[in-house]
């Protein structure tokens, strides 16, 4: 039998975020033992988690405490933490995971490593350093590419790749009679995630299609009581609305079939069950990806109630003009996003698209042609400019990297080499900030030689020259693009030359 523990300290929306990921643990390993450790204030949401068998917690106040001094500041310090975490210590754990990124967490995570000797670590902690560093490559590229505009991937699909598992997210609910669609309501009056009138709309809609029952939901007793009393007085009481709590919170989403939600805690719990999610929001960072799962970007204009229902019914067709949405395309490292409708940049979509597919090369040996399919069918006149300006970065990057790599071999020969390479050096990172797909194993040599010990040339070495091969794996997914790109333009041509009647098949006339 294998004993997990998952630490987390980085509060309720990490701790439910963790959900898929532990329905997956569970699959792979179906006879383990699952703990989890998380602050005694948030207790509390890691029992809506699914699979737990055993909950530890730890005071917030103690552990501040603790960091206001050194990482591991004095022998009375550490008595107390032993005493706090004593019965966990006592386990003999076979994985300890840090799901989260926070310094509390990354020190419980290395204390209880030291007294699990013999345990696997997964996530991050601090190092004999006293420096916070990943366990292995995927939880280092995510700590590289936090802050990169383009993430290739999203945080449940980092923490499976980083704990050796695949995300293959469970199969969304099918019910064959009626619907139940979960709606959750605005906690603040000044929250316009579902404004009245959209809400009235989309309530009209379900109620009169015969198919769905609409279930309106408040998120954990955050209550708006003018908003609900005004919208139950429209419908004249009728409406099934749900007060959620710790206690019901689970049984509540085994009802519904779908959920639209906005900034919530109780999506992450959906997800995890495999309710199909439509989700409305401000900004891309970080939407829920699974099946069937669709994703509304607002503009400026109210989204309608008719849109959302047309999401619902599969009909994408929008009285909306100002809003951007989103399929889930699945793919082999988890699910990615994929336009339906709206005003997108290209440049954006591409370089998002690429990032992925980039990571993939990289990492995975594998090059996912989908993704270039999909990039082929924008404007060719887009993928082109995007092609073209890609390359010249390459071009940059490339010159800057040989630039290095000559002045390596003389900065023992004076101190002006040494000074030109950091020239060239700081040159080179500033790639970092760019929206060139060198940005993301810039990034991550930059991460590592952060870290790295001072001083050693050769690990300095060994990272550039690494750095210098990932950087022709760029050049090539670029070419790639090309080459895809160029094949759907040719495709074109011959279609509209002989009128759409040849089939592509078949072999033209010589």
């Amino acid at each position: 039998m294998q004993h997990i523990l998952i630490i987390n300290l980085d509060g309720p929306d990490s701790i439910l975020l963790t959900a898929p990921f532990i329905v997956s643990l569970k699959t792979y390993y179906p006879a383990s033992e699952i703990s989890f450790l998380t602050f005694g204030e948030e207790n509390e949401y890691s029992k809506l988690l699914p699979s737990i068998d055993h909950f530890f917690q730890i005071e917030k106040k103690k552990i501040k405490t603790f960091l206001k001094g050194k990482i591991f500041p004095d022998a009375q310090a550490i008595n107390s933490l032993e005493k706090t975490l004593s019965n966990i210590c006592r386990q003999n754990l076979d994985s300890i995971i840090h799901t989260g990124f926070s310094l509390e967490g990354a020190l419980l995570s290395s204390y209880i490593s030291l007294k699990s000797i013999t345990s696997n670590f997964y996530g991050i902690k601090f190092e004999s350093t006293k420096k916070l560093y990943p366990s292995n490559l995927w939880f280092l590229i995510q700590q590289s590419l936090m802050n990169y505009k383009f993430n290739p991937l999203n945080p449940t699909e980092y923490l499976h790749l980083g704990n050796n598992l695949f995300f293959d997210p469970q199969i969304p609910r099918r019910n064959s009679g009626h619907k139940n669609i979960g709606i959750l309501l605005p906690t603040k009056p000044e929250d316009d995630f579902l404004p009245f009138q959209t809400l009235v709309e989309l309530i009209d809609h379900l109620r009169n299609s015969g198919g769905y029952f609409p279930v309106l939901l408040v998120d954990f007793q955050k209550i708006n009581r003018e908003y609900f009393t005004k919208l139950n007085r429209y419908f004249n009481y009728e409406l099934e609305i749900i007060y959620t709590n710790f206690e019901n919170a689970k049984k509540t989403l085994a009802l519904l079939d779908y959920f639209i939600t906005g900034q919530s805690l109780l999506k992450y719990l959906a997800h995890s069950e495999g309710i199909s999610i439509i989700e409305i929001t401000d900004n891309m960072e970080a939407p829920l990806i699974g099946p069937k799962n669709i994703i509304l970007k607002k503009g400026a204009d109210r989204i309608k109630g008719l849109d959302i229902f047309n999401c619902l019914e599969g009909n994408f067709y929008f009285n909306s003009v100002d809003l951007q949405l989103f399929s889930c395309s699945q793919d082999r490292v988890g699910y990615r996003l994929q336009r339906l409708h709206g005003k997108f940049s290209f440049n954006e979509e591409i370089s998002r698209l690429m990032a992925r597919y980039l990571v993939g090369a990289l990492y995975l040996q594998e090059r996912d042609e989908t993704i270039l399919s999909d990039i082929a069918d924008f404007p060719q006149k887009e993928a082109s400019e995007w092609i073209e300006n890609q390359k010249n970065l390459n071009n940059e990057v490339s010159g800057k990297l040989l630039n290095i790599l000559r002045l390596l071999s003389l900065v023992e020969e004076g101190d002006s080499y040494k000074k030109d390479l950091i020239v060239n050096l700081d040159d080179l990172l500033s790639f970092s900030n760019s929206e060139s797909l060198n940005a993301i194993p810039i990034l991550i040599f930059k991460y590592k030689i952060e870290y790295s010990p001072i001083n050693e040339l050769k690990i300095f070495e060994n990272n550039i020259f690494a750095l210098k091969e990932q950087i022709q794996v760029v050049n090539s997914s670029i070419r790639d693009l090309e080459g895809q790109v160029w094949n759907k333009k040719k495709e074109s041509l011959i279609k509209k030359a002989f009128g759409n009647r040849v089939n592509l098949n078949e072999e033209l006339p010589q």
